[in-house]
């Protein structure tokens, strides 16, 4: 393997390439890109939409047969690389091309989930996260540059609406079961809304929630005050909006006018996912410097480690994990709740050493078990207060 290889692990026979990616991210976390980048022949064009091209790799190395399919999914008589433990192997040149996930159709080079899925290789936690290399400075340099000009040029269109797919195809039995249990308890379509993506993304997030409150008995906070912090385009507004019915609900993300390859920017997208929510908006703004009052604050996949913040593009500079966790412990209210989901038990105690350090208090955690959408590494929701 070449120093421009890493290897991600497929974790399940549906996983999407992007999964794979966030896992070899992880093991080496300074991967750069141009406007497309390659997993084993796989190609990301300008609109990011994968056309894959993949190799099983075995004791002996890559298999010289490929396998063309949309996902990494194949359904071809080609040797398949979808099986658990099945490995992919990443190729990259240049700067590091990507942006939210889900948005019109696109894959991401990180998980953002959240924005935005965001994850990278742990530091050891008796060390400064703040240190960085050189490279990672001059990275966090180039990123400022773009952040600061998309900042003050603000481009916006129109709001954007994806088009609906009206019904997800290609799901596994357990999948269809727990969509259609969601669709019923819920009386929630995110296929009537969405694209494939996006509608299979926001049930996964409508899943974890479910779970998570239902596993652990705890009464569901509805019809309160939330907040969201690290929204990206707040593609999952919907499935906040389902679970917490909350009388207002507020999106808050740094980067407002990052703009995407169709032309449209964040803040296009994030205009279309909230246009029908009632009470609901999308605020761009450093969340460490909000002063809004929330009785539920979420945050899905919080930087918590330097490298995502990077893999974001994203400058070194809005980096600063202490104050964004005091500000939550500030804006909470008074027996009100903090949830959080993190990347696996290693990420998750990052975190949670900031939560304490902020003055909060822990309330347990649970670890998903099987993710509509697998994921590298476990999901793992936890949950806080003052």
């Amino acid at each position: 393997m070449n120093q421009n290889q890493v290897v991600g692990i497929s974790t399940h026979r549906d996983a999407f390439v992007q999964d794979a990616y966030r896992h070899a991210l992880s093991a080496k976390p300074n991967i750069k890109q141009v406007g497309l980048f390659r997993i084993t022949g796989a190609t990301f064009h300008k609109e990011h939409r994968p056309s894959i091209r993949h190799h099983r790799v075995g004791p002996d190395g890559p298999s010289n047969r490929p396998c063309v399919c949309r996902f990494s999914t194949c359904s071809g008589s080609c040797v398949p690389v979808n099986k658990p433990g099945d490995l992919f192997i990443f190729h990259w040149q240049g700067r590091q091309g990507g942006g939210d996930f889900p948005i019109m159709g696109t894959t991401p080079a990180t998980a953002s989930d959240s924005a935005t899925g965001r994850t990278a290789g742990l530091p050891d936690r008796s060390q400064a996260s703040h240190h960085s290399s050189l490279g990672q400075r001059c990275r966090s340099l180039y990123h400022g540059l773009w952040f600061r000009l998309s900042e003050r040029l603000r481009w916006s269109r129109k709001p954007y609406h994806e088009v609906p797919a009206t019904h997800l195809a290609g799901l596994e039995s357990w999948q269809a079961a727990c969509v259609h249990s969601l669709r019923t308890r819920y009386d929630v379509r995110f296929e009537s809304s969405y694209g494939h993506q996006t509608a299979l993304a926001s049930y996964a997030y409508l899943d974890l929630l479910d779970q998570a409150w239902n596993a652990t008995a705890r009464p569901i906070p509805e019809g309160g005050r939330v907040t969201d912090v690290g929204c990206a385009n707040f593609w999952y507004a919907r499935a906040l909006h389902t679970f917490f019915r909350p009388s207002t609900l507020t999106g808050v993300d740094v980067e407002g006018f990052r703009l995407y390859p169709t032309g449209y920017s964040r803040y296009d997208a994030a205009a279309g996912y909230i246009a029908d929510l009632p009470h609901t908006a999308f605020v761009v703004a450093d969340y460490s410097e909000v002063k809004e009052q929330a009785d539920v604050i979420t945050a899905w996949f919080p930087f918590v480690t330097p490298a995502p913040v990077l893999a974001w593009r994203l400058p070194l500079t809005l980096f600063s994990p202490e104050r964004f966790f005091l500000r939550i412990a500030c804006n909470l209210a008074r027996n009100g709740t903090f949830f959080m989901v993190n990347q696996g038990l290693e990420e998750t105690d990052v975190a949670a050493d900031y939560c304490r350090r902020a003055g909060l208090r822990s309330q347990g955690h649970w670890v998903h078990p099987q993710p509509l959408r697998p994921r590298p590494h476990p999901p793992v929701a936890s949950w806080w207060t003052t």
